[in-house]
């Protein structure tokens, strides 16, 4: 006995009319590929690959007033041309609706959407980190000398208090100053 793989059928095609435009939602056993040709303003070719044509595809317009037609047409057994004529119908939106999954917009318009936010993404998060990195050296080119100097003390050694300190220091007596021990090395 021989098994076969089980064959993905195009069930239903919904030209589905919006406040934008339109949708064509595409109703089928899996997920297959899409290519979009735009005719003119009002026509539109879709080709499918692999997928194929069930013996009954349903077509329904929902909120459309001014759809000509849509014609599916077998092209060969895992290709199928979906012609579909309505006024302004150039900037449907392209929905894969199959059971297994959520539905999926295909399209030039998501596609650019999509690139142009994750490009804008991409460019302010290198334009932080830029600042970042630059911010320090622009607050060192603006200081003068000394307060460079001040910074840079401050820094290597914390222990440095720049407060004047009114304590007395004791003075050890036993104590030899460095001209005592010049003398003493002197031969």
């Amino acid at each position: 006995m021989q098994a076969f793989a089980s064959e993905n059928f195009l069930n239903t095609v919904i030209l589905e009319g919006t406040e934008g435009g339109y949708n064509v939602i595409l109703r089928s056993d899996t997920k297959f590929r899409v290519k979009k040709t735009i005719k003119s303003d009002d026509s539109m070719i879709l080709t499918l690959y692999g997928i194929s044509v069930s013996d009954n595809v349903n077509t329904l317009y929902k909120n459309t007033t001014s759809a000509n037609n849509i014609i599916v047409e077998s092209v060969s057994p895992d290709e199928i041309k979906v012609y579909v004529n309505a006024e302004n119908v150039a900037d449907a939106n392209v929905i894969l609706n199959t059971p297994n999954s959520a539905p999926l917009a295909i399209g030039d318009r998501f596609a650019r959407e999509k690139l142009l936010w994750t490009g804008f993404s991409i460019m302010f998060l290198l334009l932080m980190i830029h600042y970042i990195k630059s911010r320090n050296r622009r607050i060192i080119r603006k200081m003068n000398m000394r307060d460079r100097e001040i910074e840079f003390y401050k820094a290597a050694i914390p222990s440095i208090n720049y407060k004047l300190n009114r304590t007395p220091i004791p003075v050890n007596t036993n104590a030899k100053t460095l001209r005592q021990y010049q003398n003493l090395t002197k031969i």
